[in-house]
């Protein structure tokens, strides 16, 4: 008794998304058999890293930050 399969399809195929960008998709979920549920828990994230350094001065410059951390019931 469990989850078969779990696939989530994006609608913007590339994955790379922009400020303000709307984040959309599906969620297809197949069990290995029936199965009442009362709900479906998803919980998403989002987060970017950037880095490189200047040849010139030997400075090495990083950065990370979330963008989303979402939970559904």
């Amino acid at each position: 008794m469990g989850i078969e399969s779990l696939i989530i399809v994006l609608d913007n195929p590339v994955g790379i998304y922009f400020p303000g960008e709307e984040v959309s998709g599906v969620v297809h979920i197949s069990n290995v058999s029936s199965k009442i549920l009362k709900g479906i828990y998803l919980e998403c994230q989002g987060y970017a890293k950037f880095c490189f350094n200047e040849l010139s001065s030997q400075t090495y410059y990083s950065a990370e930050e979330t963008y989303l951390d979402l939970k559904i019931l």
